[in-house]
């Protein structure tokens, strides 16, 4: 049997209200047309943006030391060479809360072993790395970014 995990592309609205400061990131996004209107508060919503942009970094950034890994960081994908149509579909890379993702798995009550992880959209591996840490039968990355899929093979092999 095999569990599917899709890319960041379509689910991003998810990993963004899901994630630790996703609360305050949905506040920020729903005021955003409001507070713009007001001249004192025009910049109000950036620098929240700016502030849970840098936590979250933050966050992604102590994963990598903690790993020994390079899985943080938003790249935005028009900068990167992609194979297929895809780019049309998605526009930055961003890696996965790795709370969020344990909160995900633990969810699924299924014997692991009788398992393979595909991740769509693995990105630099984040995802695949963190699967590694259950008895999975099988792990497969899938990424059309071809900068990404290179940064992944090299976590792998960390």
């Amino acid at each position: 049997m095999r569990l599917r995990v899709a890319g960041s592309c379509k689910i991003f609205r998810l990993f963004t209200t899901a994630w630790p400061l996703g609360t305050v990131r949905r506040i920020t996004i729903a005021m955003r047309d409001h507070l713009d209107k007001v001249p004192s508060c025009k910049s109000l919503s950036h620098s929240i943006d700016y502030l849970l942009n840098n936590f979250q970094y933050y966050l992604d950034i102590s994963f990598d030391r903690k790993y020994a890994v390079n899985t943080s960081g938003s790249i935005l994908l028009q900068s990167l060479t992609i194979a297929g149509n895809n780019l049309k579909e998605c526009y930055w890379y961003e890696p996965m809360s790795a709370k969020i993702f344990r909160q995900i798995i633990h969810q699924l009550k299924i014997p692991f072993e009788q398992f393979e992880f595909i991740g769509f959209g693995s990105g630099k591996g984040r995802v695949t790395l963190l699967a590694s840490a259950f008895r999975l039968k099988k792990i497969i990355g899938a990424e059309f970014a071809q900068k990404l899929q290179h940064i992944a093979s090299k976590n792998v092999v960390i």
